[in-house]
């Protein structure tokens, strides 16, 4: 069966604009329904009566989709029950897809990504706890070393302040001393020439100065005023050119960031779906897409942090449609795993959040592809790229994490001073 997403193709002679379309339409379409709230606050404060009013339909629009799903742009439990329900059908459909199949290792990859999805933010939040304590400790030994440096320094400085003037007055009269010597060996007679012909020369610039203060009075300065004007028009000019110049720089550097951020989100987003799709044609590509399902819920409970209602929300629905493991809170549980200075942050961060209402249907779009495409058995030879790189060194970098994640919690957790 043929992906309905687009493939990144290999690099060609001429450059993809079709890929590059799918990418920014794509981007474009996250960024509108992830950021409504901002978007309105640009289009009525910030944006021209000519860009506010196309902006503010399309916001209005995106709000109708939303409630078209049922939900509306406020969070609903219906949601997330849709969201519980469905990771529970994904994970039997992987169960029963395995025995058919008779094949135990798609289970086994697909349960393994959907773990490391599940706990990648948590992970990515130790290791950068544990990075700014390094670097921390790097700082203040760094600081220590200089210190020291800077101690030698300022004493050496110190006494070579002190003797070099008489270092150097006395090497400079040896200097002297010896230039003339060595001058008159060479030259004899002929430096008494020089001297004299530098004389006459010094004698001739002082009697002719008055001549030139005159040619500089009587001629030069008209002819500079006369240029002034001419010389300072041309440098408005040019300075008008450059103002032009600049703001078109400044307008494409604007056009090639807002490019690259919307290309990047889509080509995430459609990678993404894609892995979920592909799902079907292997173990490891399983792998691959339950680590997209599990990324998507874990990122949909970090936007939570500072939405208590709503993470209470999805933990009551866990309770109440989890097959097992009812008992578990993954909302409270996710929080509980974060280091405390990145939970405060993202509670900080996302309490004048809207509801993550976007993020749970495109979730629940997530787990219907890869529902669909794990019951496709359509497995085909890996080149020898993705057996090497993919198959082969992220398991290695996974499980590597896994046993790294043990040991960053526990060194995060030490006091201070060990």
């Amino acid at each position: 069966m043929r992906s309905p997403f687009p493939a990144v193709k290999k690099p060609a002679a001429s450059f993809n604009w079709r890929l590059l379309g799918a990418d920014l339409a794509v981007g474009l379409v996250f960024f509108t329904y992830n950021f409504r709230g901002f978007l309105a606050y640009v289009a009525n404060h910030w944006a021209p009566q000519w860009l506010a009013n196309p902006t503010l339909s399309v916001l209005r629009f995106t709000e109708n989709t939303l409630a078209f799903t049922g939900a509306g742009t406020a969070w609903s439990p219906l949601l997330a029950e849709w969201l519980v329900v469905g990771l529970w059908w994904y994970l039997a459909i992987l169960f029963v897809t395995s025995l058919v199949f008779m094949k135990p290792g798609r289970l086994a990859n697909g349960l393994s990504g959907l773990c490391v999805g599940l706990g990648s933010v948590v992970l990515l939040s130790w290791m950068g706890v544990v990075l700014v304590k390094i670097a921390s400790t790097v700082g203040v030994i760094l600081a220590f070393v200089f210190s020291i440096v800077g101690a030698v320094f300022h004493f050496i400085s110190t006494l070579v302040a002190v003797i070099f003037p008489y270092l150097a007055g006395i090497g400079l009269a040896i200097g002297v001393v010896y230039a003339l010597v060595h001058l008159v060996r060479a030259l004899g007679l002929t430096l008494v020439k020089y001297a004299l012909a530098a004389v006459a020369a010094t004698a001739v610039v002082w009697l002719t100065v008055p001549l030139l203060r005159w040619c500089y009075a009587s001629l030069l300065l008209p002819i500079l005023h006369f240029l002034a004007p001419i010389v300072a028009w041309i440098l408005a000019a040019v300075g008008v050119v450059l103002m032009v110049v600049l703001a078109f720089v400044a307008v494409l550097g604007v056009a090639g960031a807002l490019v690259f951020v919307l290309g990047m989100l889509g080509r995430l987003a459609i990678d993404q779906f894609r892995t979920a799709w592909e799902g079907g044609r292997g173990e490891r590509p399983m792998a691959l897409a339950g680590f997209s399902v599990g990324s998507a819920f874990a990122l949909l409970l970090t936007v939570t942090a500072g939405l208590p209602d709503v993470a209470a929300g999805i933990d009551v629905a866990w309770h109440e449609h989890a097959w097992m493991l009812n008992t578990w809170s993954p909302a409270a549980s996710h929080f509980q795993a974060l280091p405390d200075a990145v939970a405060g942050a993202f509670a900080a961060m996302f309490q004048h959040a809207s509801a993550p209402v976007f993020d749970a249907v495109v979730l629940a779009a997530l787990l219907t592809t890869a529902a669909v495409g794990a019951m496709w058995r359509r497995e085909a030879e890996e080149d020898a790229w993705q057996a090497r790189y993919i198959s082969v060194e992220a398991l290695k970098v996974g499980a590597a994490l896994g046993f790294g994640l043990l040991v960053l919690v526990i060194a995060a957790n030490l006091p201070d001073d060990s």
